[in-house]
């Protein structure tokens, strides 16, 4: 199995990418990195790449929806998310996971389309071909003597709930 890229796009332009190598169990194999993009591609050769987008620009939703829905369901998740959702639901990407069993519940990651056409090309002009991508703060551990994590101590990516005593 081959080792993974984790990849921390940058929040604005003019800020650095940060990055970390890990073998295939996702055991760091060494020191987070970071630099602009074209630094990190070579480190993406024979690596599959995960790109961590920042976890505000990402919602994340289980909009209840028939389980037989089969191809309609790509047409069926926006109309059932649409009245909670401040954009248009033409200027958004929704990316559907699978869903539990037979749970009427389908998770979705919902996404500014143009935003997401950004972070695409800014990852191809670096020369990187992403695997799949994920919100930042789903890559948080719980830490059981805190309540946060973060990423490089610089900036606040989940919080978690107290744990129950």
């Amino acid at each position: 199995m081959a080792d993974w890229l984790l990849l921390r796009l940058p929040r604005a332009a003019g800020e650095l990418a940060s990055w970390l190598v890990a073998d295939a169990r996702g055991a760091p194999a060494g020191p987070p990195q970071d630099g602009p993009l074209t630094l990190a591609a070579p480190r993406a050769a024979g690596r599959r790449v995960c790109v961590l987008v920042p976890g505000a620009d990402v919602l994340l939703a289980e909009p209840d929806v028939p389980v037989k829905a089969g191809a309609k369901l790509q047409q069926l998740v926006p109309n059932a998310l649409e009245e909670h959702l401040a954009d248009d639901i033409d200027d958004l990407h929704f990316a559907i996971g699978k869903r539990a069993g037979e749970s009427s519940r389908a998770p979705v990651a919902v996404v500014a389309r143009a935003l997401l056409d950004e972070w695409l090309a800014m990852l191809h002009a670096g020369g990187i071909e992403p695997r799949r991508s994920t919100r930042t703060a789903n890559c948080c551990r719980t830490i059981p003597a805190r309540r946060w994590c973060c990423w490089k101590r610089t900036r606040c990516l989940s919080a978690h709930p107290a744990p129950p005593r």
